[in-house]
C-alpha cells in the first residue's frame, strides 16, 4: 500500500510567484491540486507498460505550500507516480514547476547536490540575473527585473539554505 504523508506546512509559500510570465496570475489563484480518475500501470511511464495495475481511479490531492513524502514497499508505484507527475502524464496544472530526480542516473563531474540545485531552473535564472546585474553586464531594463526583486525572490525561496 502506498501512503502519502504530509510532512510540513509552510505558512507563506510563494513558489514562482514573483518571477516568470504568469507571475501576476499566480499570485491570486488557488494553487491546490485535485486530480481524479488516475489509473497507472507498472512500466506505463518511461517503459513498455502493460504491467501490474498500481492505481485504479485514484485521486491526487495536494495542498499548496505543504511538503509531502511517500512511503511504501518496493514495487507499489512510488517512482512511477512521481515520474508520471514529472513528465505530465498525469495532467497537472501548467503553472506548476516540477523537479524530479531519478533514483539512478548517469553521473558526471557534478556532485549530487549540484545536480539537484541546477535542476531548479528558476533559482538558476535568478542567480544568473544577480551576477549579470551586479557585474553591470545587463541593465535592469534589459533584464526586466530589478536587482532588489531578484534578491527578494531568492530570499523567499530560501535559496541560501539550498546548498
Amino acid at each position: 500500500q502506498l501512503q502519502l504523508l504530509q510532512l510540513q506546512k509552510r505558512p507563506e509559500a510563494t513558489h514562482f510567484e514573483r518571477t516568470g510570465k504568469h507571475a501576476a496570475q499566480r499570485s491570486s489563484m488557488n494553487m491546490d491540486i485535485c486530480i481524479q480518475g488516475i489509473t497507472l500501470y507498472a512500466g506505463q511511464v518511461g517503459g513498455p507498460g502493460g504491467g501490474q495495475e498500481l492505481l485504479d481511479r485514484g485521486t491526487l490531492a495536494l495542498t499548496y505550500g505543504t511538503n509531502y513524502g511517500m512511503v511504501g514497499r518496493n514495487g507499489v508505484g512510488k517512482s512511477t507516480l512521481l515520474r508520471a507527475i514529472a513528465c505530465r502524464f498525469i495532467e497537472i496544472p501548467h503553472f506548476l514547476h516540477v523537479i524530479h530526480v531519478e533514483q539512478e542516473c548517469n553521473g558526471d563531474e557534478r556532485s549530487a547536490i549540484q545536480t539537484v540545485l541546477e535542476a531548479d531552473e528558476e533559482r538558476e535564472w535568478l542567480l544568473s540575473m544577480e551576477k549579470q546585474l551586479v557585474d553591470d553586464t545587463i541593465s535592469e531594463e534589459e533584464a526586466g527585473i530589478s536587482l532588489n526583486e531578484v534578491y527578494e525572490r531568492l530570499e523567499e525561496m530560501d535559496s541560501d539554505s539550498a546548498e
